[in-house]
């Protein structure tokens, strides 16, 4: 069976069922671009970010048809940025307001940059759009960023403490089913590192924001444990799923 390949174009921009005609869009023209993934159709929507919110590729997919059971539409979508390089520390011009460092994991190609949530949105959940990337040898090396721990945050040390801290302690407690960093040792590799930053070094000029998560407030070895223990208990259930939706075939 040959499956057709197709984009099309409405209102608010593009759907794709192709992640190649993605990557067209971020290197043949590269702008800012709001990029939404439906994992469960294995399709992609994509608008323009200077005028539009992700709302506007619900809107794409509901013109052409898709939103027959919203719930299931709307239920693991994956929103993600294009940014070209000019733009990246110019947040004014991509991030939504409300929505500041929402997505602040930075996966550098050749015109720009990826936006996710964290390390591994992009290389486990689109695997097929990370594997063109990788075939057309689109991926680059992050450019360093002075004394900056962790460029691809796009953030300064101290809120990137503030920023894997808050996510640890929300997955510890259930409240998000992932790591940024990916697992548990490399989220508490990441935040002892900073921390060993944070107490030889005054906060730079532009943190006004205070600790969301004060440094003295997070006893490592112990948030290790708790991580680890949940990483284990949601890695269990999600292969006893997988199971369960094998047998059912």
């Amino acid at each position: 069976m040959i499956i057709q390949e197709r984009i099309d174009k409405t209102n608010k921009g593009f759907v794709t069922d192709y992640a190649g005609d993605i990557i067209n869009f971020m290197v043949n023209k590269p702008k800012i671009y709001r990029i939404t993934y439906y994992p469960r159709l294995d399709v992609y929507a994509i608008c323009d970010g200077y005028n539009n919110s992700h709302t506007a590729n619900y809107y794409s997919m509901k013109e052409l048809g898709y939103d027959s059971n919203e719930e299931t539409l709307l239920e693991d979508d994956i929103c993600f940025l294009f940014v070209p390089t000019e733009f990246i520390d110019d947040k004014e011009k991509w991030e939504v307001e409300g929505f500041g460092n929402e997505r602040a994991y930075l996966t550098p190609i050749t015109t720009g940059y990826i936006v996710t949530y964290d390390s591994y949105t992009l290389h486990n959940d689109m695997y097929e759009l990370y594997e063109i990337l990788k075939r057309r040898h689109l991926l680059v090396d992050i450019e360093p960023k002075g004394d900056v721990l962790f460029p691809e945050l796009n953030l300064n040390n101290f809120d990137a403490y503030n920023y894997i801290a808050v996510n640890a302690l929300s997955y510890k407690n259930g409240h998000s089913s992932r790591l940024m960093m990916g697992t548990p040792e490399k989220q508490i590799n990441a935040l002892r590192q900073l921390k060993l930053y944070i107490d030889t070094h005054k906060p730079p000029k532009d943190f006004v924001g205070g600790y969301w998560v004060a440094p003295e407030d997070v006893v490592l070895d112990d948030l290790e444990q708790s991580l680890k223990k949940r990483y284990v208990e949601l890695n269990d259930s999600i292969l006893k799923l997988k199971i369960r939706e094998t047998n059912t075939w």
